[in-house]
């Protein structure tokens, strides 16, 4: 018998067909992955199984929960089954995270809901948890509110949420998203060994197909809201049929424009000298002395004009505090900041408004960098406040839609809110906004990790023309190794808040020399490599 069986699952908002005649099963114990395009419809098939759909919503056909049609169910009995017969990891772990509540709350909150135990009970076995998902307490408190925590550490405390009761059926709806590769291969590890051991079924939604290689049993591939091709994970990899699938997997292959470019001007545009940013840390004791915690030491670089320059390194690592500290968004203890050689921030504010207008940014998680009560066209046109000389309205709507086309949308979406879009629509949409004002620094945390692979050789290749004709510096802070390999001609390696190895990028892949670059470079997943290890071990079905 089937843990889950969507059957003939068709799906509207509104007047607007979302899924088309969607039908899943999925058994206990098996990794049912769940591939496409931004927008073809993965994480709605995956609301529709929770029951958290938009007012407005229709559905047809049966979603069957060992054989309990959730779609018949009231929403006090669905409230029953999430968390603790079906777990959800959601792709954005801020938006899914209450800022007011501790981590160990939140995680505990899940099993007194569901349990007749106590607080105390329920805070240990979120303890638990969350060592189960890398976050041990010595590190990491459970009592640290989740803008203490990195993207991919929060990401963490989602899972930690899912899994804290063991549910029938764990989604995932880009679980590894926000990780690195190493905290991405433990995180894919360990949700393999709960479907192992507690014989649960997990719905694997990811556009990264070299994930999918190494975990899925099953797959079916979205386009538009339909089902196009399904069956055994190995076999549609290795010979896909539709041509929606070959699509995806061409793309799968790393490719950028980049060439080699030369450096338009002999001074860098952005210099860093030796930057440290400290954090103090909660005293132990009321006698004890506060500690500090030093989240980048002593770093110094330079980024010149037309150049990609790449910052990789773990989650925690210190990239996203240097690049806030960079940003001026954050103050160093120590060091300086040159932006085109004048030191940044400017004391004056009309000088520091034009360094802004040079250098903008596009942050790791879209949707909370965006004000949810404004339309895209007013969101991607609010860096023109930036500008000396203002312009028309008409001036305006023509330059925003001009960018969001650019990226890849459309004309009309400018009169969207931020909610009706997906997560890789929304990260196209912050892309627009960062390019509207032609700065001459753009600073990408995690920029294209919520795209699909088609859609991120498109940002990729917008980004490569635009550094190539205006001469735009790119500075990548990205877990992403082949998007780093392929995209910038210098790369960084951050480890605990030092640069541990610097050169240029294929000589540091080619040949790295420091032993946590060689780690970081052995856990990138391959789909190649993934595939022909299952087949070697006989471990697809």
């Amino acid at each position: 018998m089937n843990l889950l069986h969507i059957n003939a699952l068709n799906l509207h908002i509104g007047e607007t067909p979302i899924l088309d005649d969607v039908s899943l099963r999925i058994e206990k114990g098996q990794v049912f992955g769940l591939a496409g395009e931004s927008g073809s419809g993965k994480s709605m098939t995956a609301l529709s199984v929770m029951g958290l759909l938009p007012k407005g919503a229709r559905t047809s056909g049966t979603v069957l929960l060992n054989g309990n049609d959730l779609t018949r169910k009231t929403e006090a009995q669905l409230c029953q089954i999430r968390g603790r017969d079906v777990g959800m990891i959601f792709q954005e772990p801020m938006t899914a995270l209450n800022p007011l509540q501790c981590i160990g709350d939140q995680v505990a909150e899940t099993v007194r809901l569901h349990t007749r135990t106590s607080r105390t009970d329920a805070m240990q076995v979120a303890a638990q948890t969350l060592v189960r998902v890398g976050l041990p307490p010595e590190r990491f408190s459970p009592k640290r509110y989740p803008h203490d925590l990195s993207g991919g550490q929060r990401q963490r405390v989602g899972i930690a949420i899912a899994i804290a009761l063991k549910p029938k059926l764990l989604i995932a709806d880009e679980p590894t998203t926000a990780l690195d590769v190493t905290t991405q291969a433990e995180i894919l590890d360990l949700l393999k060994t709960l479907v192992r051991e507690e014989d649960m079924a997990l719905m694997l939604i990811t556009h990264d197909l070299a994930v999918m290689a190494q975990m899925a049993d099953q797959l079916a591939i979205m386009k538009n809201g339909a089902v196009v091709e399904s069956g055994k994970a190995v076999s549609i990899l290795r010979k896909p049929q539709h041509a929606y699938s070959r699509d995806l997997l061409r793309h799968s292959v790393p490719h950028s424009k980049r060439k080699k470019r030369p450096i338009l001007d002999t001074k860098p545009i952005l210099e860093a000298r030796r930057i440290v940013r400290n954090y103090p840390m909660p005293r132990r004791g009321l006698l004890d002395k506060p500690s500090v915690f030093c989240a980048v030491n002593h770093v110094s670089f330079a980024i010149h004009a037309g150049e990609s320059l790449g910052l990789v390194g773990e989650s925690g690592c210190g990239k996203s505090t240097l690049l806030r500290t960079l940003l001026a968004l954050d103050a160093p203890q120590n060091g300086d900041i040159l932006l085109h050689g004048a030191a940044f921030p400017s004391r004056t504010g009309k000088e520091l408004k034009a360094q802004r207008r040079h250098i903008q940014m596009v942050f790791q998680d879209p949707y909370g960098s965006f004000n949810p009560r404004h339309k895209v066209a007013r969101l991607v046109a609010e860096p023109f406040h930036l500008n000396d000389q203002k312009i028309t309205p008409a001036q305006q709507r023509d330059a925003v839609v001009h960018m969001l086309e650019r990226v890849g949308l459309h004309a009309s979406d400018a009169n969207k809110y931020p909610h009706e879009f997906s997560g890789g629509q929304r990260q196209r949409i912050a892309i627009a906004r960062a390019l509207i004002t032609q700065p001459t620094l753009i600073a990408l945390d995690e920029a294209v990790s919520a795209l699909d692979v088609s859609m991120r050789a498109q940002i990729l290749d917008l980004l490569a023309d635009l550094s190539g004709e205006m001469g735009i510096a790119i500075l990548f802070v990205s877990h992403d190794l082949s998007v780093i390999r392929t995209v910038c001609d210098r790369v960084l390696v951050m480890q605990s808040g030092v640069i541990v190895e610097e050169g240029k990028t294929e000589d540091v892949f080619t040949h790295p020399k420091h032993a946590y670059t060689k780690a970081l470079i052995a856990a990138t997943p391959n789909l190649q490599s993934a595939l022909n290890a299952r087949e070697d071990n006989g471990t697809h079905p």
